[in-house]
């Protein structure tokens, strides 16, 4: 398998994970960041809403950088979005993360 797909098939995991997990974890988020479960469930819209408005956003300025660059730059803006939302200490940090 080439180094490529398999980076590929890594950061799709990684995307699809970070959109499900939390809907699993909900109780745990709400009760580390000290909120209701259904405020701590306005996490996971906010990612939804930022999938819904970013994508068609960044496929429109993406269109004039190489791949491979743009496929970088998005793959560490999600991690560090990541570290951010892990990192957060209380829930407008987290959300503003998310």
């Amino acid at each position: 398998m080439p180094l490529a797909l398999l980076a590929l098939s890594v950061v799709a995991f990684g995307i699809g994970t970070t959109e499900f997990v939390s809907m699993g974890l909900l109780p745990q988020i709400a009760d580390g960041v000290g909120v209701s479960v259904p405020q701590a469930g306005n996490l996971i819209s906010a990612y939804a809403l930022g999938v819904v408005v970013g994508a068609p956003l960044l496929t429109g300025l993406g269109a004039k950088i190489a791949h491979k660059k743009l496929l970088l730059l998005l793959a560490g803006l999600f991690v560090v979005g990541n570290v951010a939302s892990a990192l957060a200490p209380g829930f407008g940090t987290l959300f503003a993360a998310r």
